[in-house]
């Protein structure tokens, strides 16, 4: 065999086998149990700590609350909805109990911040509790 072939030949089996690899995941996983990749909970969560460091300083550095950015409030507040929202079951649970066990309440907490953050007058005093939120599943780590 010439080297050409002998590359095609390993090229093949590596397909297959990344190919396999992850039907291996669908027959080992029952199917109401969606599988969370560690670097993608890790991903996620870093962006979510950024989002809350947002949240915070544009609570805390406004002279007053009728001078709070409103759209920047609600706007991090939203992308904590997206965020958290990933990390949650498809249906039934995730490979990550403790997901499973916080984050429910976590989306309920931002969600009515969001809520009170988007009214005519705003109210900001759930979206600058937040932080304790996260608090909750990480006291913990």
């Amino acid at each position: 065999m010439t080297t050409s072939r002998h590359l095609s030949a390993l090229l093949a089996v590596v397909v297959l086998a990344v190919t396999a690899c992850s039907e291996v995941r669908k027959l080992t996983y029952p199917g109401d149990i969606t599988y969370i990749d560690r670097s993608q909970v890790t991903g996620a969560m870093r962006q979510m700590a950024d989002a809350v460091a947002r949240l915070e300083r544009a609570i805390r550095e406004a002279p007053s609350a009728d001078r709070v950015d409103q759209a920047a409030v609600v706007g991090d507040l939203k992308t904590l909805e997206a965020l958290a929202s990933s990390l949650r079951a498809k249906k039934g649970y995730t490979t990550d109990p403790v997901l499973d066990k916080h984050m429910s309440s976590f989306l309920d907490d931002v969600a009515l911040a969001r809520e009170q953050a988007e009214q005519q007058p705003p109210n900001y005093f759930l979206a600058g509790h937040i932080a304790g939120s996260c608090a909750a599943c990480h006291r913990f780590r």
